[in-house]
């Protein structure tokens, strides 16, 4: 064929999916097909917005059977065949039933399942999902916007560090896996998700949108359910979890919380510790939303965090963190400081570094701005493009170092700012910022990113010693 079918019907099909060729059959190949067919399928039956879908399915040569190949057809048979419930989001969104009715297609809610909190719809959802994880006795992992307001017995702090190790993720490989919002900051987290035997997705969006970023939900349900009726409660399977996360975080404050050095963790962890209970705190794309994802500790009255998803990137966050502020301030108590903080690098500064210039009359918000400085992308040193084979180029192309100095940079705009090279310098850093009220720059020099990566290194390494 000479035709390019992915994208041939443009813009008519309400959702278009391209399925490609598997090189082997397996069964998470199957459950990608079965997912791909159901949501077209509900695309397609839209109850408010229905009309023609597009799943373009591709085949490898030869297009007949191979001769001495033959195919796990009980396995295939097996999975295409299991129930899958598909629910239009926007109706069932008002729908709220147990979990045991909302699934009874599956037949019983299993014992070991796990709730998973992305970047959430509303707060309700947020705090449903946290009271369904505990009542059915399962972790609760949960992505900085996604903690839930208070502490829960069920939270599992340093979920990401716990399940970057293989053997852990493999022995608490869940039944069922319950995420709500949109998820996908952590490998070791999406690792989780794709090894359950049961992926339940809550989305109120239409079919075309629904977070499922591993094509491997088989149960999308609009809103979050209600604890179920009947369970088989393991309690050894929550205790488990609890346990690995209380050593995860001795391993942490022995790395952190005994070094007065900053680094982009301890920068990350200290502020989510300091900032006010009745602030928000916008976190920035690449490395400070993961430094806090892994190594912040979840506690009692969290401050709303708040951050940008998708494509944004690094642009516009000095421009986002001002009006998310302004906005929180405007609706929060009269009594209330509702302090705004925002936690970003040094090259996601740059960036917005003009959005600092407003005109005279123009509103300003009590904003303290964190900018972990590095000098440069700190993100890369710790991933596949930090090995020395790519050293030659890796700061031209990864690195980009700035060379800039942040702290003059922010006066030159008018606002106040201070730089800090240590854990109590940042404390009472924040402490003034947060008294004098108006907008604030703290600059935290962590020092070189080789030397983050180092650390980061070692503190994984403690955390899978201590969970071995």
């Amino acid at each position: 064929q000479t035709i390019d079918q992915v994208g041939v019907f443009g813009a008519a099909p309400r959702f278009a999916f391209d399925l490609p060729a598997p090189d082997v059959v397996s069964e998470r190949a199957l459950r990608l097909v079965q997912s791909a067919v159901s949501r077209v399928a509900a695309a397609a039956c839209d109850a408010f917005d229905p009309g023609p879908a597009h799943l373009n399915v591709s085949f490898r040569d030869p297009l007949v059977p191979e001769p001495g190949v033959t195919d796990d057809h009980e396995m295939v048979i097996a999975v295409l065949e299991s129930p899958a419930l598909l629910v239009d989001a926007r109706l069932s969104a008002t729908m709220v039933l147990p979990l045991d009715e909302s699934l009874a297609s599956i037949g019983p809610i299993p014992a070991r399942g796990a709730v998973i909190i992305g970047d959430p719809i509303d707060d309700e959802s947020r705090e449903a999902a946290a009271e369904l994880a505990d009542a059915c006795g399962w972790p609760l992992i949960a992505e900085p916007s996604g903690l839930p307001s208070d502490d829960h017995d069920t939270l599992i702090a340093h979920a990401s560090l716990l399940l970057a190790d293989a053997d852990f993720r493999a022995s608490h490989a869940p039944e069922l896996v319950v995420t709500v919002g949109r998820v996908g900051l952590s490998r070791g987290v999406m690792r989780l998700i794709a090894s359950a035997e049961r992926h339940v997705i809550v989305d109120s969006r239409p079919a075309a949108r629904w977070a499922d970023p591993l094509r491997l939900g088989g149960v999308v349900l609009g809103a979050v359910p209600e604890p179920p009726n009947e369970l088989d409660h393991d309690p050894a399977w929550l205790a488990s979890w609890l346990t690995a996360s209380a050593s995860a975080e001795d391993a942490v404050s022995a790395h952190l919380d005994v070094e007065d050095a900053l680094s982009g963790p301890a920068v990350a962890r200290l502020l989510l510790a300091q900032a006010d209970a009745d602030g928000v705190v916008l976190i920035g794309a690449s490395w400070p939303v993961r430094h806090a994802e892994a190594f912040a500790l979840p506690r009692d009255r969290m401050p709303r965090v708040v951050g940008n998803r998708g494509t944004s990137g690094i642009d516009g966050l000095i421009s986002t963190a001002w009006g998310v502020a302004l906005a929180h301030q405007a609706e929060a108590e009269p009594e209330s400081r509702a302090t705004g903080y925002a936690l970003l690098g040094d090259l996601a500064f740059l960036y917005d570094l003009n959005a600092l210039v407003v005109g005279a009359s123009d509103a300003r918000p009590n904003l303290v701005i964190v900018v972990i400085d590095n000098d440069g992308g700190g993100i890369f040193s710790s991933l596949e493009q930090g090995d020395p084979r790519f050293g030659a180029d890796f700061e031209r192309v990864f690195g980009t170092p700035h060379g800039r100095d942040l702290l003059a940079l922010a006066q030159a705009h008018g606002i106040e700012a201070v730089r800090v090279d240590s854990a109590l310098g940042l404390v009472a850093a924040l402490d003034e910022a947060v008294a004098a009220g108006g907008v604030r720059v703290v600059v935290a020099d962590t020092g070189p990113r080789a030397d983050e990566a180092a650390l980061l290194a070692r503190v994984q390494a403690s955390v899978s010693d201590s969970i071995a």
